[in-house]
């Protein structure tokens, strides 16, 4: 899933520093899964699929340098 380039791009780019990196909830309802409904660290986001938290680390490498990532990784049709 894209979660596992996102992860990269995101430790890569530096602006998730390491796997226990959490990004606090923004207390926005997202259906009925409990890990959806608080802080999650990377590793928790990737194991429960929090898609919150992976939009904000897409927000946080930028679309410019998301963009050169999957470019320079030819992943998917870029």
């Amino acid at each position: 899933t894209f979660k596992i380039f996102n992860s990269l791009a995101g430790l890569d780019s530096g602006v998730i520093p390491d796997t226990s990196y959490v990004i606090p909830w923004d207390s926005v309802q997202r259906g009925k899964y409990a890990p959806w409904h608080r802080a999650n660290s990377m590793k928790s986001a990737f194991k429960y699929s929090v898609v919150w938290y992976y939009q904000e680390v897409a927000r946080r490498v930028g679309e410019q340098r998301m963009k050169k990532y999957l470019s320079r990784n030819n992943y998917g049709n870029e």
